[in-house]
């Protein structure tokens, strides 16, 4: 699962403490078990355990969102990128950072 480039700031709008984005191209394009691969790779990448995962509304089949109180990612693929949007915040609800990930996630695949 290496060959990510990642960016990791501060949230301005306060709908995190941080964001990070991780963005790889798959060459042939990205499989369903390649996604289910990358969410596997960045679930148990996380100190904090168990996630359990969300249903993720507007970005597109190939999406699936996983969250633990204080942090919330989501892995979706968008032609052949495969991309992660996480976030971490000590202070917001566990359904908070969901949409708040989420709504990130939506700028991501916009701009990508």
């Amino acid at each position: 699962m290496s060959g990510y480039i990642a960016c990791i700031f501060a949230d301005t709008k306060n709908e995190a403490n941080s964001v990070e984005v991780q963005i790889k191209r798959v060459s042939g394009g990205v499989t369903p078990s390649i996604l289910q691969a990358a969410v596997k790779f960045f679930s148990l990448g996380e100190p904090v355990q168990p996630f359990q995962p969300f249903s993720v509304v507007g970005i597109g089949r190939n999406a699936f969102g996983e969250s633990t109180p204080g942090v919330a990612f989501i892995v979706f693929s968008k032609g052949g990128v495969l991309a992660y949007v996480g976030a971490g915040s000590a202070s917001l609800s566990v359904s908070s950072l969901q949409a708040s990930v989420e709504n990130l996630t939506e700028q991501v695949a916009a701009a990508l």
